[in-house]
């Protein structure tokens, strides 16, 4: 078989169009690009982005060596219109991608030359913002980005840089958000955001052409009700989001237990109740967001038979995972299967050492009362924690059915890692997060200049310090629509590689 030659790596080159770059009063409605070699269309209706925003979208086709695009409606009066083609062109042979390719004429007598430039990254994570849309919106009182389309946009490139040129002199709102549907409205919630506390200012004397952005998690708005329905003693409020934390004010003068789960705030009666009820909720959200919600509901007239049969086959309470073995520091937890109801302290008893079983004293129940928390004494060995048959009853009426004891080992250190580290140059309040490969928090320290972090199972991790202005314990989101801009944080550069009796010397953060 013959030789077929070295592979074609050139990328289509421009070698004219019409209009020409640059070029001033330009009325017509077809744009034409030609190239060096013929071309095809690379998904170009999401790679070609059009500044200033057109409701008038284009039609496109590529043609041999060129690439046409046709407006039905005549293009705005004395206006820049910057096409960026970013991959959207590509030779037929083997698919290179014409590279910066961008072409810029104006309808009027003016080519605007403002510009601006900067770099995108993720907050808590450090990582690039790829794909991210940075656009401008023109200033008014009535302003609202989740609804209007913004003048100018671009995205950013694989390296999370972005660049918007041939931008009028003005005063702009500039935002950089994920845009997730490319729908060029800025989503709350769901979305990615950056913004700054400031207007960008674009004037022939202004230096202020770069805005670099740090992308995060920007949620300005209290919970809301979805739904809510009675189901026997019960009464089940579902929100937009999750809660982290719910209280309750009850007007009538009745025992009412509160469950809460994810996004969902349940009352339950264990006994039936036939007066209409009056209830205010008080809701945080776990970017710390705080709401009300007043509620009128009525119990049915029975009890819900058939969940309380089911969940009376389940097991009352278990030992949770992350007990077994035990660390110290942490605490033993029994998680229940639904909000504890009574129980008894005389039934419960612990033992260290194989020693004699001393009362339970040093416990706490989490805020819905299906987690017991306990604080063991030190043991080297092992801990016997003992229950009674009937130390516990849950909401429908199940109880722990027999008598048990569990047995809990203390975890030994030569199984895993250790992580020294500091922040001796922060000078305000101060968080140290340690998260595993997924960024989520495995352990954290408040406030201590150094710390070390023990008991890490082996795998990879990174390092995270908040910048804890309001020293609440808690990274916070800022608030867009009140231009205040989340905490600062740091991410340690490397991933932590930790293995079993390995110890990592200090890491300045």
């Amino acid at each position: 078989m013959p030789e077929g030659g070295p592979k074609d790596l050139r990328v289509p080159v421009l070698v004219a169009s019409n209009p020409i770059n640059g070029q001033r009063n330009f009325n017509g409605k077809k744009i034409t690009l030609y190239f060096d070699e013929q071309v095809t269309e690379n998904n170009i209706m999401s790679q070609l982005l059009i500044t200033p925003y057109l409701k008038n979208l284009p039609r496109t086709q590529a043609v041999k060596n060129t690439e046409i695009i046709e407006f039905d409606d005549p293009l705005p009066p004395n206006t820049t219109i910057s096409l960026n083609f970013r991959e959207g062109i590509k030779d037929v042979h083997e698919g290179n991608t014409a590279q910066k390719l961008r072409l810029v004429f104006s309808t009027g007598p003016e080519i605007d030359s403002m510009e601006v430039s900067g770099h995108i990254n993720e907050l808590l994570t450090k990582k690039e913002g790829i794909n991210v849309t940075v656009a401008l919106w023109k200033t008014s009182d009535t302003l609202n980005v989740s609804k209007q389309k913004p003048i100018y946009f671009t995205k950013t490139d694989t390296s999370g840089n972005y660049y918007i040129g041939n931008i009028k002199e003005g005063k702009y709102e500039i935002l950089a958000f994920e845009d997730r549907n490319n729908n060029l409205q800025y989503e709350n919630k769901v979305e990615l955001v950056g913004y700054k506390e400031t207007l960008l200012s674009l004037a022939a004397d202004s230096a202020n052409r770069r805005a670099d952005f740090e992308i995060a998690n920007n949620d300005a708005e209290a919970p809301h009700r979805l739904d809510d329905a009675v189901k026997g003693w019960t009464y089940k409020i579902t929100y937009n989001e999750t809660i982290a934390k719910a209280t309750f004010t009850l007007q009538e003068n009745y025992k009412i237990y509160q469950r809460l789960s994810k996004n969902t705030v349940t009352l339950i009666s264990h006994k039936p109740i036939t007066d209409t009820l009056h209830a205010i909720l008080n809701l945080t959200d776990s970017s710390g967001n705080t709401g009300q919600d007043t509620v009128k509901f009525r119990f049915a007239d029975k009890r819900d038979t058939v969940k309380a049969k089911n969940s009376s086959r389940q097991p009352v309470f278990k030992l949770a995972q992350s007990a077994n073995p035990f660390m110290p520091g942490k605490t033993i937890n029994l998680e229940f299967s639904d909000s504890v109801k009574t129980y008894n302290l005389n039934g419960i008893a612990l033992s260290r050492d194989s020693g004699k079983f001393e009362p339970l004293t040093d416990y706490k129940w989490n805020s819905t009362g299906d987690v017991l928390m306990i604080y063991p004494k030190p043991f080297s060995k092992n801990l016997r924690l003992y229950t009674e048959k009937g130390a516990f009853t849950i909401m429908n009426d199940s109880i722990n059915k027999r008598t048990d004891t569990l047995t809990i080992t203390p975890a030994d250190e030569g199984n895993y890692g250790v992580i020294n580290c500091s922040a001796l140059n922060e000078s305000g309040p101060f968080i140290i997060q340690l998260l595993n490969d997924r960024y989520e928090v495995i352990d954290q320290v408040a406030n201590q200049k150094t710390h070390v972090f023990r008991y890490i199972v082996p795998g990879t991790y990174y390092l995270r310090l908040i910048e804890d202005a309001n020293n609440n314990g808690q990274w916070d989101s800022g608030n867009y629509p009140r231009h205040t801009l989340p905490e600062k944080t740091k991410v340690y550069k490397d991933k932590i590689a930790i293995k079993a009796n390995w110890e990592i010397e200090e890491i300045k953060l």
